[in-house]
């Protein structure tokens, strides 16, 4: 998509069309496209990169550990508040735990994930606004039927 994208923007460029914008305007548009391209390879890498199983088995480990050894440190000082204060500090490690898991990937169907479809959908609206206002050629010049014409 970028490289078409790419080859249009050179194509109005060349047929003048952009001439309006001037070399700023252009510029712009390129520098999108390329950010673009920027975020997709970002997204991408969030979503092929995992984290490590065993990351994930010793961080378990050492939560679970330290919940363990928790109250025998408090015993001595707290008695009988030891109960619900390690309640508290386990609850709170395990859901940071259970957060960590769930946000591990983003790019899903789940109603936790990143509304995606969204997303594309705001960028459709807002690429089709900026074609809409793109300044026009020739009434029977069409642009992109004529690129796909030369492949």
């Amino acid at each position: 998509i970028a490289h078409d994208l790419q080859r249009i923007l050179y194509s109005f460029k060349r047929k003048g069309l952009l001439d309006p914008l001037g070399p700023a305007g252009f510029n712009a548009m390129n520098q999108m496209i390329c950010s673009m391209v920027e975020q997709l390879t970002a997204m991408e890498r969030v979503a092929t990169t995992p984290i490590p199983i065993s990351y994930g088995i010793h961080l378990k480990q050492c939560v679970t550990l330290y919940l363990f050894s928790l109250p025998f440190t408090l015993i001595s000082d707290m008695h009988w508040k030891t109960v619900p204060l390690v309640t508290l500090v386990a609850f709170t490690l395990m859901g940071i735990e259970g957060i960590a898991n769930e946000i591990e990937m983003p790019f899903g169907k789940k109603s936790a994930d990143l509304p995606l479809h969204q997303y594309c959908e705001a960028l459709r609206s807002e690429i089709e606004y900026m074609i809409e206002r793109l300044p026009e050629g020739p009434e029977d010049d069409d642009l992109y039927e004529e690129e796909l014409q030369d492949d």
